[in-house]
């Protein structure tokens, strides 16, 4: 499944980046589908949740694996058999309705001992006029399988959350992009994920036509309040200057 996808901002392909301490993980697809009827409502689940593949030379890998695993079934999976409940109340007795869930994954980095995914799903209700589009993400330390988040990538006490609402409105504004004070979610609810060289930001609205929008964040702009040590130093001491 292709998730629609815009990503604004200037993004340059990244140079090449130094060996990490181990290879990257070998991640596969899995296939999984659910459906649930009852009193005319059927929900149908269907997609591919990511799995490392074994390799002799790592010792955690079902560990990782049972980390990706309960962040999709907590995400699409916890809870689908009561999906019917949910519509009883909008459908006539003796009609049905159906609702569809089509979720999928990509792997966004994969490299100096750091895994960034982004998970997604297009929930699509029969009778609506647009499909609903939800984002989530999770970046792991693969070694110790530590999952991060968004303040863990910054020193404490750090003014992140400012500068990042900051670049984020400024590139907005830079590509025209207008919404309502209304139409934005908070803060806690963006999702964040790395590709080479950024950071990139999304989840920033809750309207249809622009749940889409996301915005690519250079990994320098942050050199001043990364952890030492942390996921965005380490990417930018492996990547040679421009």
């Amino acid at each position: 499944m292709r998730y629609p996808l815009i990503i604004i901002g200037s993004i340059l392909a990244a140079g090449c980046t130094s060996s990490s301490t181990e290879l990257p993980l070998d991640i596969e697809g899995v296939p999984l589908r659910r459906e649930v009827s009852s009193e005319g409502i059927t929900c149908i689940l269907e997609g591919e949740y990511p799995r490392v593949r074994e390799e002799e030379s790592r010792k955690n890998v079902d560990s990782l694996n049972e980390i990706l695993h309960e962040a999709l079934n907590d995400a699409y999976v916890t809870g689908f058999q009561d999906c019917p409940a949910l519509y009883r109340d909008m459908t006539e007795p003796g009609s049905s309705l159906t609702e569809t869930t089509q979720f999928g994954f990509r792997v966004e980095l994969n490299e100096q001992n750091l895994l960034s995914i982004t998970h997604f799903a297009t929930h699509y209700l029969e009778g609506a006029a647009h499909p609903t589009n939800v984002l989530h993400a999770i970046t792991l330390d693969t070694p110790s399988g530590e999952e991060y988040d968004l303040a863990s990538l910054f020193r404490s006490e750090s003014p992140y959350q400012e500068r990042i609402t900051a670049i984020v409105e400024r590139q907005m504004a830079m590509d025209d992009m207008e919404a309502s004070p209304e139409a934005w979610t908070n803060f806690d609810e963006w999702v964040f994920y790395f590709r080479p060289g950024y950071l990139v930001m999304g989840n920033f609205f809750n309207v249809h036509a622009l749940q889409a929008m996301q915005v690519a964040i250079s990994l320098e702009e942050f050199t001043d309040i990364a952890r030492e040590g942390g996921p965005i130093l380490r990417l930018l001491e492996a990547t040679p200057s421009t």
